[in-house]
This record gives C-alpha cells, sequence and structure tokens, in this order.
C-alpha cells in the first residue's frame, strides 16, 4: 500500500509525463498511467484518475481479472468518482476483435491476441514482428542467491515506501 496520497501520486506522474511498470506478473495491473481530467470547478489533485493496463501472454481469457481492474483493487488505492480506463491484452489467445465494456465508470478494454484483428492499425510487418517477440518469451526465476535477493526487492508493494515515490 502507497504511504502516500495516490491522489498526490498519480499527479507527479502525470505533470512529469510518467507512468508506472509495476514488477512482472502481478495478478492484475502490469502499467498505471494518470489521467487528469479538466474540470475547473475542482482541485487539481481532485481532477485524477488512471489508466491500468494488463498485458498477459496466458492461453486462457482473463475473465473476472479483465472485468475487476479498478484502480480501488491495486496497490495504488485510487478512490475517485471520474471515469477510469482498464485495457486488458491477452496475447496468448487467438486473436479476435476487442471487446468494450463500460460499467461502473470504468472503460474496459479486453485485446485478444495480437494480429491486425485485435489491433486494427498494426500492419502485417508489425503483426509477423509483435508475433515473434510474443512466442520468445520465457519466464525466468534467477538461478543464484544474489539474483533472488534482488529479484525480492522488485517484488509488488517492496518499493512503495516514500523515498521510492518522492521526487522533489
Amino acid at each position: 500500500m502507497l504511504l502516500i496520497r495516490s491522489k498526490d501520486f498519480l499527479l507527479n506522474l502525470w505533470l512529469r509525463t510518467a507512468a508506472i511498470q509495476c514488477a512482472h506478473n502481478q495478478p492484475d495491473a502490469d502499467k498505471v498511467a494518470p489521467v487528469y481530467f479538466d474540470i475547473p470547478k475542482l482541485p487539481p489533485i481532485d481532477r485524477m484518475s488512471s489508466l491500468l493496463d494488463s498485458d498477459k501472454l496466458r492461453k486462457t481469457h482473463s475473465g473476472a481479472a479483465y472485468s475487476n481492474l479498478q484502480a480501488s483493487n491495486q496497490g495504488i488505492r485510487l478512490k475517485t468518482n471520474l471515469p477510469s480506463i482498464s485495457i486488458t491484452c491477452d496475447m496468448g489467445l487467438d486473436p479476435g476483435p476487442p471487446e468494450v465494456t463500460f460499467r461502473n465508470n470504468i472503460l474496459g478494454i479486453h485485446v485478444k491476441g495480437v494480429s491486425m484483428v485485435s489491433f486494427p492499425f498494426m500492419t502485417q510487418e508489425v503483426e509477423n514482428e509483435m508475433k515473434q517477440l510474443v512466442s520468445n518469451v520465457k519466464q525466468t526465476t534467477p538461478k543464484h542467491k544474489i539474483g533472488a535477493e534482488v529479484a525480492k526487492k522488485f517484488e509488488f508493494g517492496k518499493n512503495t515506501l516514500p523515498d521510492f515515490a518522492t521526487w522533489e
């Protein structure tokens, strides 16, 4: 759990045009990007929402993980009445058109596979490269004790202390 306010953290990311790459193999979001709503009646801190992205190589549909991907479930624990965006890409599935939902103030986008059907803007050359890239990805585990110790430092939630979250 973040020890600073989530909206402060998202506002700092937005001001720096930055996003968060989460630790590998998270059950939910892999990336978090700030979304800023230009609503003059709200103070800047209350204009923040998020885009959550989950990219998985699984061969099965994300199911509940796809429909429940929301900032209040994540380590960022953002509570807002503003809309948010949830993108889940199951790259290991057979390609199909994206599924889009809008439920509980969340725009949900589920992408199946990597192809010009999944991503209509993609060229055949890029599709071939992406399929090659996806097929070559392998899960690795550190074999040496020092590698395992370093890997622990990057586990989910291990770097949410204020020293890691404060930039000033």
